[in-house]
């Protein structure tokens, strides 16, 4: 529903200062720290107190470890005909691009019949494979050593990690993991922190600075023995962590019950950092319970929330096993593309868990604003499709048939369909390409496009229907174009085949094409096209359609605009600004010219610089016909490129909501119609709430709300409570994020489960289609809100 940006807080923008210190180039400026690119190289890691840097900013990365490899050369060569080594160029490029992953580990196992004491050659092969297209990507990759008998190998070990550092230590990709997990009852200052002194020795003799991660005690489970006991004859040290999400699977080295309670195990982690030391969750494991109940994806949501607050990175164990087993989380699979399945056979609630929480943790958005050119796999919902690697031209992943799915659902009536949002600059028509094949060839498949305002659910308004190419497999493709309308706002565009057609998708395009011809009631005003005014200056404008809009406005400058206003039964009409402005104060005020008569204003969004442009509408009442018009600016600065004026639309595309005629609703939290990374909490057995609200999450509310009041003033109290320092915000909006009503801030209340209320009044127009609750900054617990009229 959003893609979240930071954005500057000021009182006042003025047009020389503002648009040098834009908080986009501000935020762009930190996104490349860690943005891939086929030019810049990664940065180095480096340790500030408790916190992991990339060139002096605090950062956390969030990836993957792969299996050890013993278990990736064993299951490679036992089960060929279901899984391959996936410690392969392939593997790795996929889950950068599916994933979104950061980090990737290649954990070596010492012992086994293909471990590095039987096998050196081809354990070094397989890390230097991998490494080499980590650093050719821009991803971090952690090495590690593993062994399940503790200290026993280390002149073994030492070899190990000198070669390494010689190989790559030159390259700021490398972290090095002296001993993953040591097991249970090996003491921290006798045994563990004397050995990984001793290979940190060896390492830095080469390699001086690249980030190194000591294992604690208990598979890295008792941090605290670390803390209390920190190496310090060396720098650019940090310590491991480990958790589990539900139980251990059969094939884990971890029994049932060997870890403590996931809660303490954050307290404690808690506390070492607050002792000074970094930590990083070098093999994080979700556990073979995963989806039978909401437990273990509350349970994740935790984490999630607590590795983000703390800014503490982070790798999840892929298991490595046979498609069947039930304990399967991933395992690897050719179908003719030899990548890591993104779903397991058994368990795909879990297996879309890790994706989605990975992605998350990295906070990748899939909205997208045309002109956009959109990968298939970047999408936000799929049923009974996987990626695989395309053999299209250009190369890259597809999106084609799950046939495993497919087979498990194999006697209901699964559908093959793609979700993906998006935020439509302007009302218009667009022009929508699709990359396709299907192995049919007698032209009988039909994608539906449907489009929803509110999300969550396959259903909405047909679109068009477009014929899938018939290509006789996925060897050939075709692209297929159409033109239609699309209102301006954020929304989901749902892609489905009909019946159990078989397709694939490697990639859409949508572009804007024209406004809409048939909309002959509206007047499109292009902002440069004034009569006169005073203070504004023009400029080519980045925004779709290309132009100019006006700007270097400050507080008293206006533009006065002739119009001619088609008639409107009641005298109302919308108006639709297109704006752009890094201010928290900018507002437009629409008068008559000369004057005398102010016909309303609108306070406008900070959209977070000066060429980052949102459409804000408001309800007015105005003469009809020829007249002339003024745009003023009370306060703020901000850009136009360009407005229109409408007769008062009609509830057309999404039924409109009844109005209540009561003064006043509550509505509890947990009666959302849709939502976005919140998890529902029961606290008693009568009351529920909503927390692990991350930033970026969201609710969406249909309920009919009051909306009687003449001068469309709310008061709005929120029941909250937040148990961390700093502020969270909710944002209050109109469905879809187009429309922003107000924000308030959520301080530290005591506790989690420490109530408080707050209120603050906002307006909401009269023709409201919901409510939505958005979460700038997230951290905050939300029992119930109330909505009661001003007068």
């Amino acid at each position: 529903m959003h893609t979240f940006k930071e954005k500057i807080s000021q009182t006042s923008v003025t047009r020389s200062t503002a648009k040098l210190a834009s908080a986009a180039a501000l935020a762009s400026t930190l996104l490349l720290l860690l943005a891939p690119s086929a030019f810049a190289r990664l940065p180095s890691l480096d340790i500030y107190g408790n916190a992991l840097r990339a060139d002096g900013q605090s950062v956390s990365i969030h990836g993957v470890a792969l299996p050890p490899t013993d278990d990736a050369m064993r299951f490679g060569a036992t089960h060929a005909n279901n899984a391959q080594d996936i410690y392969n160029l392939a593997a790795m490029d996929w889950l950068r691009k599916d994933w979104g992953i950061q980090i990737i580990g290649a954990r070596v196992s010492a012992e086994g019949s293909n471990g590095f004491l039987n096998n050196p050659d081809a354990n070094y092969s397989r890390v230097d494979t991998l490494v080499a297209e980590a650093i050719d990507k821009d991803i971090y990759v952690l090495i590690s050593w593993d062994s399940a008998q503790g200290p026993a190998h280390e002149t073994q070990a030492r070899v190990f990690f000198e070669r390494m550092a010689k190989q790559w230590g030159d390259n700021a990709n490398i972290i090095y993991e002296v001993n993953y997990q040591p097991g249970a009852g090996l003491s921290w200052s006798n045994t563990i922190k004397p050995f990984a002194q001793n290979l940190i020795n060896a390492i830095r003799a080469i390699d001086p600075d690249n980030l190194i991660i000591v294992g604690t005690p208990n598979h890295s489970r008792d941090v605290l023995s670390a803390a209390q006991d920190p190496i310090s004859q060396h720098h650019n040290i940090a310590y491991a962590m480990n958790f589990i999400v539900g139980q251990p699977s059969s094939n884990s080295e971890h029994a049932p019950g060997d870890f403590p309670d996931n809660e303490q195990l954050r307290s404690n982690a808690s506390q070492a950092l607050a002792a000074g030391i970094t930590l990083m969750a070098t093999g994080y494991q979700i556990g073979n319970t995963f989806g039978s109940g909401s437990t273990e994806a509350e349970q994740l949501a935790q984490w999630r929330f607590w590795l983000k607050s703390n800014r503490v990175s982070s790798l999840i164990n892929l298991i490595h096993s046979e498609p069947g087993s039930a304990d399967a989380s991933l395992y690897t699979n050719d179908l003719g593309s030899n990548v890591i399945r993104s779903l397991s056979w058994d368990r795909s609630e879990a297996s879309n868990a890790v994706r989605d929480n990975v992605r998350k943790l990295n906070n990748i958005s899939c909205v997208f604003t045309p002109p956009a050119h959109i990968q298939a796999e970047a999408y936000c919902q799929k049923q009974g499709l996987r990626s695989f690697n395309t053999r299209d031209i250009g190369g890259g992943l597809e999106m084609g048939p799950d046939a495993l799915e497919l087979f498990h659902q194999q006697g209901s009536a699964l559908s093959t369909q793609l979700a993906y949002q998006i935020d439509v600059p302007i009302t218009g028509n667009y022009t929508i390409s699709y990359r396709m094949a299907s192995i049919g060839n007698d032209g009988s498949g039909v994608l539906d496009v449907r489009n929803v305002f509110l999300p969550g659910s396959w259903e909405g308004f047909a679109l068009a229907s477009v014929p899938i190419p018939a290509t006789n497999g996925f060897d050939s493709w075709q692209t297929v174009t159409h033109t239609i309308p699309l209102k301006a706002g954020k929304q989901w565009l749902n892609l489905r085949a009909r019946e159990d057609f078989v397709w694939g998708l490697n990639w859409l395009d949508i572009k804007f094409a024209s406004f809409d011809p048939n909309n002959t009631n509206n007047l499109t005003v292009q902002a440069e096209n004034f009569i006169n005014m005073q203070g504004i200056q023009t400029e080519a404008t980045s925004d779709i359609g290309g132009g100019e809009n006006i700007g270097y406005l400050d507080q008293g400058d206006w533009i006065r605009y002739a119009v001619s206003l088609p008639a409107s039964p009641d005298g109302q009409y919308d108006i639709s600004y297109r704006v752009s402005s890094p201010s928290d104060t900018a507002v437009i005020q629409l008068e008559a010219y000369g004057g005398n008569t102010v016909y309303d204003t609108i306070k406008l969004p900070n959209t977070g610089g000066w060429q980052n442009w949102q459409v804000v509408t408001h309800t007015v009442t105005l003469p009809q016909g020829l007249q002339d018009i003024v745009l003023s600016a009370p306060s703020g600065a901000w850009n136009l490129n360009w407005f229109d004026i409408a007769p008062k639309a009609n509830c057309i595309a999404i039924e409109c909501p009844s109005i209540s005629e009561s003064a006043s609703i509550r509505i509890e939290a947990e009666d959302f119609s849709f939502m976005n990374g919140i998890i529902v909490s029961d606290e008693s057995a009568n009351n529920a709430v909503v927390g692990w609200v991350d930033d970026a999450d969201w609710l969406v509310y249909s309920q009919d709300l009051p909306l009687v009041s003449e001068s469309n003033r709310y008061k709005v109290t929120y029941r909250v409570a937040r148990g961390m320092a700093g502020d969270g915000v909710i944002q209050l909006e109109a469905p879809g994020g187009q429309t922003v009503y107000s924000r308030i801030k959520v301080t530290d209340t005591g506790g989690w489960d420490n109530y408080i209320t707050l209120s603050h009044t906002v307006e909401i127009p009269t023709d409201a289609q919901g409510i939505a609750l958005f979460a700038p900054k997230g951290g905050w617990n939300l029992d119930w809100f109330e909505i009661e009229t001003v007068e």
